[in-house]
């Protein structure tokens, strides 16, 4: 399969425009579809679920919405149940510890060869690593906002999993979505190793993309279109076995 490299610029700043801003319509619909985002808020009113997830403005769409309607023109369902056989078979298995407190400094530090430099002093293993609350380095890394080339050495280098759940049956995607200045750098990376991070739901029914503060949706749905991460999620569930 070919890979595919994303460039994103989280620092700039984007606007949603009615006329110019990239339609989601216009990257997934063939003759014959539905528009993704005709009558999207008609259809919030009749899904509390999604309620909560519209803004005033019309172009505020909400990127569950924004997603639903993608996968919907492909007949792909839009979230996976948190109690299910799937979410069983794609997580590991859940597990308590305690994480070393140099670990846990050199990590907060969000200074890469700091850790590397504790890492490779006493030989931790980080794969299998907790926390009391079943996290794992990810899931501290994302929710702490670090930098996108810690988090791309704790997955390619020290073979941290991203399908992992936590007590709340958060992934780290979970996480890194709830943050109020979400860094697409590090969101694009995770989405390009473990796409299918975006369906599943935690504990309390709710996706990574549910989690997405309001005042983020511009932003949200302006990535997805531009990224291509639309295109790479539907291309990887409708043939898992190139992934």
């Amino acid at each position: 399969m070919d890979t595919m490299v994303i460039e994103w610029k989280p620092d700039q700043e984007y606007e949603m425009r009615s006329m110019n801003a990239p339609s989601v319509d216009s990257l997934f619909c063939g003759s014959g579809a539905a528009p993704i985002t005709k009558n999207i808020q008609d259809e919030s009113r009749h899904n509390d679920r999604y309620t909560s997830g519209i803004a005033q403005a019309s172009v505020a769409v909400s990127p569950t919405l924004y997603l639903a309607r993608a996968l919907k023109n492909h007949n792909i369902k839009e979230r996976i149940e948190s109690f299910s056989l799937e979410q069983a078979m794609y997580f590991e298995p859940y597990k308590e510890s305690e994480i070393p407190l140099p670990l846990l400094q050199a990590l907060r530090s969000n200074d890469l060869k700091q850790l590397q430099l504790v890492i490779s002093s006493r030989n931790y293993d980080l794969e299998d690593a907790r926390n009391q609350f079943g996290e794992n380095f990810l899931h501290l890394a994302c929710r702490m906002g670090l930098s996108t080339k810690i988090v791309e050495y704790l997955v390619l280098d020290t073979k941290v999993p991203l399908n992992v759940r936590d007590k709340f049956g958060r992934s780290p995607l979970h996480n890194a979505c709830m943050s109020p200045f979400p860094d697409f750098d590090t969101i694009a990376f995770v989405l390009e190793e473990a796409p299918q991070l975006f369906l599943f739901e935690d504990n309390s029914g709710k996706t990574p993309l549910d989690g997405v503060l309001p005042r983020n949706f511009d932003r949200w749905t302006r990535f997805m279109a531009e990224s291509g991460l639309l295109k790479r999620l539907t291309s990887v569930l409708e043939h898992p076995e190139d992934s």
